[in-house]
């Protein structure tokens, strides 16, 4: 689910860049969003020379090649060996597990919501910039 923080009477420039965004995130979740993001491109890494026709000379590209799923099968255990870093399991049932994991980014949701507001607040308590003024 995707909300949408209104801040009322801001302006576009006012509200945060996507980078800005991304730091009010805790460390161990950017961590996480970013290697699941990486993840995500890893098929599409040994895909690509394949279709190309130009594959590598190595062996381990050559059996990658002849088994596919061997690739889709590394990228579940690393994208689950993230998750398991970033909110280890209590109990070894997966569904126990997926609860876990969904009240953990909801937690990291009302963490970001509770900062970008925040940052609203700071941005409307500012006192207006004033520009200094030199002489000629």
């Amino acid at each position: 689910m995707v909300r949408r923080i209104e801040t009322e009477g801001s302006s576009p420039a006012a509200l945060p860049t996507w980078r800005e965004r991304f730091r009010l995130v805790s460390p161990a979740a950017r961590r996480t969003l970013v290697i699941l993001f990486l993840l995500a491109f890893l098929p599409a890494a040994f895909e690509v020379p394949r279709s190309i026709g130009g594959g590598w000379n190595s062996s381990i590209v050559r059996v990658l090649e002849t088994h596919p799923a061997i690739v889709a099968i590394v990228t579940l255990v690393l994208a689950t060996g993230a998750l398991c870093s970033f909110e280890p399991p209590r109990s070894l049932a997966p569904s126990s597990y997926a609860r876990q994991i969904a009240t953990r980014l909801r937690e990291v949701q009302a963490d970001f919501d509770d900062a970008i507001r925040r940052r609203a607040r700071e941005e409307e308590e500012k006192p207006p910039h004033v520009e200094s003024f030199r002489g000629p």
